[in-house]
């Protein structure tokens, strides 16, 4: 089955923050903590079950980042769809 995905805008806003966070600390960081965030996303989409259940009610599950310690919080939705409710650093 396959899935698609709906961010919220928050969570883009979140993300973005968090790079521009990443690259004060070390340029190109920003574009490598992205580049972690669009893994993270697309591990997500192949295989959404694979993931921890944070909320079992809603079935909003964690995926992490690999180097960075940011994950998402992903909710599977009737109609193979996936949505980013919120993110958490």
């Amino acid at each position: 089955m396959s899935y698609r995905l709906k961010i919220r805008l928050e969570a883009e806003a979140d993300i973005a923050a968090a790079a521009q966070w990443y690259d004060q600390r070390y340029r190109g960081l920003g574009e490598k903590f992205l580049r972690a965030v669009d893994q993270a996303i697309a591990r997500a989409l192949e295989n959404p079950l694979a993931f921890p259940i944070l909320r079992r009610r809603h079935e909003v599950r964690r995926v992490l980042t690999q180097r960075f310690p940011y994950r998402r919080a992903n909710r599977l939705l009737a109609g193979s769809r996936l949505e980013e409710p919120s993110s958490v650093q």
